[in-house]
């Protein structure tokens, strides 16, 4: 779909998209044609993935299902092992957190600068609303990565878990470990930028 010279892309394709209410022959062929260009573009990968991942429905009851492969502290061992080497080898995962961050921060700064003064109502409120941002961006930073690693590892786990080869919590265990210490410096990162700028507590005894 071409996009017409000098128009904004987003405004073009809402407009090509969008259908009118009530319905009526030409919106119905147009959601059809849509439907079928998905389709037409989707389907190939969505088998390919589909036939890396299917397997039949193992028999939990079976004796051999009843017990792992390899002991746990051997599973924990070659998992973690290979967990971090994974996120060794992807330091664009780290740097893009980083880089998040930093440019989080710089627009919360001017946004909840100095709320300190808590005798007016609008700075409770303020001072508020920075907490929680400063909260749900921290969740996001780390939780947005973790799902897209995961879905290019869904097809070997697949496998791997059907083979009986690990229970669930260890391998999810050993994920948290090995990209504990970014899940870590993330937040100290972003706080270390806000906590003076906002106006945070800065007294020891208001912690205890």
């Amino acid at each position: 779909m071409e996009v017409p010279r000098y128009s904004n892309p987003a405004d073009h394709f809402m407009k090509v998209l969008s259908v009118k209410y009530p319905i009526k022959g030409e919106d119905e062929v147009k959601i059809q044609t849509m439907n079928d260009y998905y389709f037409m573009s989707c389907s190939r990968t969505v088998r390919q993935e589909s036939n890396l991942i299917k397997l039949d429905a193992p028999d939990m009851n079976s004796a051999e299902n009843l017990h792992f492969k390899a002991e746990v502290s051997e599973q924990i061992k070659q998992l973690f092992s290979r967990s971090w080497i994974l996120a060794k080898r992807e330091p664009r995962l780290s740097r893009a957190r980083l880089l998040q961050t930093v440019v989080v921060a710089l627009f919360m700064v001017p946004v909840f600068w100095q709320l300190d003064n808590y005798s007016t109502l609008i700075n409770v409120k303020s001072m508020t609303g920075a907490i929680y941002f400063s909260a749900v961006v921290q969740m996001f930073l780390n939780f947005l990565p973790t799902v897209i690693v995961f879905q290019a590892e869904k097809p070997v786990y697949v496998r791997e878990r059907a083979s009986n080869m690990y229970d669930i919590w260890i391998y999810a265990t050993t994920k948290l470990f090995a990209e504990l210490p970014i899940m870590v410096f993330i937040p100290f990162l972003l706080n270390c930028m806000l906590y003076f700028a906002i106006g945070y507590q800065d007294k020891l005894s208001e912690f205890l």
